[in-house]
């Protein structure tokens, strides 16, 4: 009995093509595993119509996907994903966290994204408990906080974290901070899994922004055991000196009053922390 002919056209060999594969594998050694026909056109240094035919048989035989696939909020994309199936390539989950970092970084948005939360205390690996969730924060640089009283906690007044959509059975969340105040540029790294490079708030703020957001960090007990996690393999001495920095030039008397009084009983090695972060306060007014 006859055979159907398959519908999918394997990738063909040409100068060409091949050349349209270097520039994807480049690209994968960049940490960019999303781009549009026009943007292989010009990595590789090939025509329009010679890209798009050949992300087109790719996609046929599952080398690409359409980013909207992918990340469902894309919707209005037309750049594909080069998938874990093309030779060289990360794995799954770290082809979607590019991609949805892509996504995050669209244009006409303020601000630069990252990963945070629980998603970033993975990353660092002061989680001992996978994220349910994947949490990208924006971070805004035209609002400020208001002004506060004493010891008042100040709670984020922006929209409260919401299913964004749903990826490989977890429920990933897009949060937007109030202020670049929170997390200053410098308190972005970039983390790199499998040739990709991801940002993510810095260790420290992450733990500030944990001990603020315990339920988007897997609840209060998992994150006084980051706490816990990561002052046991520091030089206390040193890095308690930069979070007392950091509490006192990025936040107030309101956040890091409490916040002090919390590690210093939480966490062993952080005994007498209110002090010092007391006496960095008044440097810091000295100045």
């Amino acid at each position: 009995m006859r055979q159907k002919k398959k519908n999918s056209r394997p990738l063909r060999t040409s100068p060409a093509q091949d050349l349209a594969r270097a520039a994807i594998t480049r690209l994968l050694a960049e940490g960019r595993c999303v781009v549009s026909a026009d943007q292989l056109a010009e990595a590789a240094n090939i025509s329009g119509t010679t890209a798009r035919a050949f992300i087109k048989a790719g996609r046929s035989v599952g080398l690409f996907q359409d980013l909207k696939e992918r990340i469902p909020v894309a919707t209005h994309s037309s750049h594909v994903v080069t998938t874990e199936k093309f030779p060289g390539a990360p794995t799954a989950d770290t082809i979607t966290l590019s991609a949805l970092m892509y996504v995050a970084h669209g244009t006409g948005v303020a601000g630069a994204a990252s990963f945070a939360y629980h998603t970033a205390l993975a990353l660092h690996g002061l989680s001992e408990v996978a994220p349910t969730g994947i949490y990208v924060i924006k971070i805004r640089h035209s609002i400020r906080p208001p002004s506060l009283p004493g010891d008042v906690i100040y709670e984020p007044k922006d929209r409260l974290p919401r299913e964004w959509m749903r990826l490989a059975d977890r429920q990933p969340v897009w949060l937007t901070l109030r202020s670049a105040d929170q997390v200053p540029n410098q308190d972005v790294v970039t983390v790199t899994r499998e040739q990709m490079p991801l940002p993510v708030t810095s260790e420290l703020r992450t733990l500030i922004d944990a001990w603020m957001h315990p339920g988007w960090c897997g609840g209060e007990d998992r994150v006084a055991d980051s706490w816990r996690m990561y002052w046991r393999k520091q030089n206390v001495a040193v890095r308690r000196a930069e979070l007392s920095a950091l509490l006192v030039g990025t936040t107030w008397p309101g956040l890091w009053r409490p916040l002090s009084r919390w590690a210093s009983e939480t966490v062993p090695a952080l005994d007498g922390f209110t002090e010092s972060t007391e006496r960095a306060a008044q440097r810091e007014q000295q100045q």
